[in-house]
């Protein structure tokens, strides 16, 4: 470690050294490490962001935060298996040391589960929970748990990331807490606002025992100084405190070639017109560092998209700085854009494609019954269709790019979507009914895309009574094993699907039919 400099800017330096993520990355080199997570396999700590819902898209709201010992700094990619028509991908670079990387969501769940997905970074594996769940319902019972304390301090509590006046929190700012979990089910844990900022985490619990809760921290630190916080739920209480520390002075730093073509430019993610850019849009340009310091660098807007990048270097020397796209290109087309940085510029270029042609694809069962049509929803006479009612289709891409399916209009009702296929192969496509049925029966629909065309059924009924199911599961059970023997009584001329999960502690059996799901507990 660099000896540290003189006077009040060197204790700050070195107060902060050991919490800070430096912006140093080895972007042309894989990132090493491991992934942090207990004996059982489940990713810990974690936490899962926002409400998961069966056929509603995901949002950068939608996330996975893990923690991972990073032992050589550089360049990752991490993503998760697709289940339930969904994933989770994270990108950029990382330097040494244990960071906290958010996997953010993308797809749109088809069905109300419990899914259990796979993340791999370098050679360690481990597991995250995520339930989907209707919208408007609630995922789990509530959980009753506890949270050591000592004294009405929290026991155990771990505070990472740096806490700097006027330098917002990320995702490096978490708290991580230990909770005994008598019932599992779904929790929120939040603190109070202190000095401008506060932690929070709604998620489940999926067994009980010891659980690693990770709370995120948000919001910008107004004063420095150390600040008390209470942890506010009615199961669990108990207090710690977090130091914010001055601010730093501005830093001190060229831009690598200025004032010609920024050194070691590295432009990451894909770059279409029309296609709004994400967290895999990065921009990584080299910098001298004579002073360390905060920094905030930017670039021109440029067809519709810029780049920026605020943060601290801790460090003087050569170094590394990933900034961050936004916006949505306008054209196709080579784009040059100007970096500046106190007296110091550089320049360098970002070619944005055209956007998706028209995809290759065919309906499956073409021209004949749609292959694994199914509608969900609720379809009921004088009862205008919502979200929920949808048509799923099956289609075979033999080229991406954009697309349209539809189908014709009966009985007041239709189905379409319009989107983009960006990967070969078979897939599913959930087309959004629009209308209000005006007569009961089951009426067939003309399916087209892809210039050819197939059928499928929905039955309106007359109206929407709720189901009242008594039954009992006999049998051994296996991972993803249907029971031996499922018995229901009272019900007749119905039929059913089964699925069923075995995890840890715990064994979730799914029962849909049609129009609606019974979930556990239910």
């Amino acid at each position: 470690m660099k000896t540290c400099l003189t006077g009040l800017w060197a204790f700050i330096i070195c107060l902060i050294l050991s919490g800070c993520q430096k912006d140093v990355s080895l972007v042309n080199e894989a990132a090493k490490g491991s992934l942090s997570k207990e004996a059982s396999g489940d990713c810990s700590p974690i936490i899962t962001g926002g409400a998961f819902y069966a056929n509603t898209t995901l949002t950068a709201n939608n996330y996975l935060d893990v923690q991972i010992n990073f032992t050589t700094a550089g360049a990752y990619e991490i993503k998760t298996d697709t289940i339930n028509g969904y994933s989770f991908r994270g990108a950029g670079a990382a330097t040494s040391g244990l960071q906290t990387i958010r996997l953010t969501g993308s797809g749109k769940p088809s069905i109300p589960s419990i899914d259990i997905f796979t993340i791999r970074f370098d050679s360690s594996v481990c597991e995250a929970n995520v339930f989907v769940t209707n919208p408007g319902s609630s995922p789990a019972t509530t959980a009753v748990f506890t949270l050591g304390s000592a004294q009405g301090a929290c026991t155990g509590a771990i505070i990472t990331g740096t806490y700097m006046v006027g330098v917002p929190l990320n995702a490096s700012n978490t708290l991580t807490l230990q909770a005994n979990v008598t019932t599992a089910g779904n929790y929120t844990i939040t603190t109070n606002t202190v000095n401008g900022i506060s932690f929070s985490n709604t998620a489940i619990f999926t067994s009980t025992g010891a659980q690693t809760i990770l709370l995120s921290g948000s919001g910008t630190p107004l004063v420095a100084g150390i600040n008390n916080y209470n942890i506010q739920n009615p199961n669990a209480t108990c207090s710690f405190s977090v130091t914010a520390v001055p601010s730093a002075p501005n830093a001190v730093f060229t831009l690598g070639g200025s004032p010609n073509a920024c050194t070691g430019t590295q432009s990451m993610g894909t770059y279409s017109a029309g296609t709004p850019l994400n967290v895999s849009n990065t921009i990584s340009l080299q910098v001298n560092v004579t002073n360390p310091g905060t920094y905030t660098i930017t670039t021109n807007t440029v067809n519709g998209i810029s780049f920026t990048r605020t943060g601290i270097f801790s460090s003087a020397g050569v170094q590394t700085v990933i900034l961050t796209g936004s916006g949505t290109p306008l054209t196709a087309g080579v784009n040059n854009f100007l970096i500046t940085a106190g007296n110091s510029t550089c320049s360098f270029s970002v070619t944005v494609v055209s956007g998706a042609s028209n995809a290759a694809f065919t309906l499956g069962g073409a021209p004949g019954l749609c292959t694994g049509a199914i509608a969900y929803g609720n379809y009921a006479t004088g009862i205008v269709l919502t979200s929920s009612n949808k048509l799923s289709v099956q289609v075979n891409v033999t080229a991406p790019g954009s697309y349209s399916i539809s189908t014709n209009t009966v009985n007041g009702i239709s189905f379409s979507k319009t989107g983009t296929f960006t990967v070969s192969g078979l897939q599913t496509v959930d087309l959004q009914g629009v209308g209000t049925p005006l007569a009961t029966g089951t009426n067939s629909y003309n399916v087209t895309g892809g210039g050819n065309t197939c059928s499928a059924n929905v039955t309106v009924y007359a109206t929407i009574a709720p189901a009242i199911f008594n039954c009992k599961l006999n049998g051994v059970f296996n991972d993803f094993a249907n029971p031996a023997t499922l018995v229901f009584t009272n019900i007749t001329n119905l039929n059913f699907k089964i699925f069923g999960r075995l995890g840890t502690n715990y064994f979730d059996i799914w029962i849909q039919k049609n129009n609606f799901t019974l979930v556990p507990g239910s």
